[in-house]
């Protein structure tokens, strides 16, 4: 189906690479609406759906700029996004409620952190070149400090809580990704060395 997909968008007079984005797109939307719409059910029987909304809207504004952990099946990376809402939406808020100076300085670290650490994107995703991802990495540092100043300005509510804790949660499993990805490339490099010493 994909070939067939890519076949038709090449014949459009698209290039190689604006077809592998259209058919990335494509795919992404169809697997993150069906995620979407399983979690909002999830967490509107929790009677936590506008959490879920404003936690959503945090994640898709950080993450699809920064990216992070990639996981190769449906299954795990619904099980890991469905983690990621509990944990943000249901768990930790029913122990910790951090001060909106507490939520606005680890907001400012969390702008610093991705901006040294995104964007680590999927495999499946084309790379964009230097310029692009300079421009990804200041795009997420605007959106959390937008979150920032909205935390200061509006204070503690448990809907910026939910948006905090998932902008910390995005936060911390893109230092995994990063800290992942130096490994594999530092392996790369140390075969080739290997290889050509």
């Amino acid at each position: 189906m994909e070939k067939i997909f890519q076949q038709k968008v090449l014949s459009l007079g698209y290039t190689d690479y604006e077809s592998r984005v259209m058919i990335y797109a494509v795919k992404a939307i169809l697997y993150e609406v069906s995620k979407f719409i399983i979690l909002a059910i999830f967490f509107a029987l929790q009677n936590k759906l506008l959490h879920f909304l404003v936690a959503a809207a945090c994640l898709m504004a950080v993450r699809t700029r920064s990216g992070g952990i990639h996981l190769k099946h449906y299954i795990s990376c619904f099980l890991m996004t469905f983690f990621a809402f509990y944990v943000s939406i249901l768990l930790l808020p029913a122990f910790l409620h951090p001060s909106k100076y507490g939520m606005t300085a680890v907001l400012v670290l969390c702008m610093a952190l991705t901006y040294q650490s995104g964007p680590v994107l999927s495999v499946s995703r084309p790379k964009p070149d230097g310029i692009r991802i300079k421009a990804l990495k200041q795009e997420t540092a605007v959106v959390i400090g937008i979150f920032a100043i909205l935390v200061v300005l509006i204070g503690e509510n448990s809907y910026l809580e939910s948006g905090f804790w998932i902008i910390l949660f995005q936060s911390v499993q893109l230092l995994i990704a990063k800290a992942k990805e130096v490994i594999q490339d530092e392996k790369i490099k140390h075969h080739e060395h290997e290889i050509a010493g």
